[in-house]
């Protein structure tokens, strides 16, 4: 289990839309091709708190899903 699934399955509980969106995208610039997916699936997991977001952090969550396929 990655660290990013774990944070994925649990950032609700321990951080913001925001916070989460921010490790999304750090994460999804890795060079491995599984944390980049992993990455995008917590992106997408974020989007149902768009409203809490900013533009830029809505419009890169969306990127990153639109990346990956996710």
């Amino acid at each position: 289990l990655m660290a990013i699934e774990v944070v994925r399955e649990t950032w609700r509980i321990h951080l913001t839309p925001s916070e989460a969106a921010g490790l999304a995208d750090k994460a999804g610039q890795s060079r491995d091709p599984a944390v980049v997916e992993e990455a995008a699936r917590l992106a997408l997991s974020v989007l149902p708190y768009a409203y809490t977001l900013s533009a830029a952090e809505t419009q890169r969550a969306l990127l990153q899903c639109g990346e990956q396929g996710a």
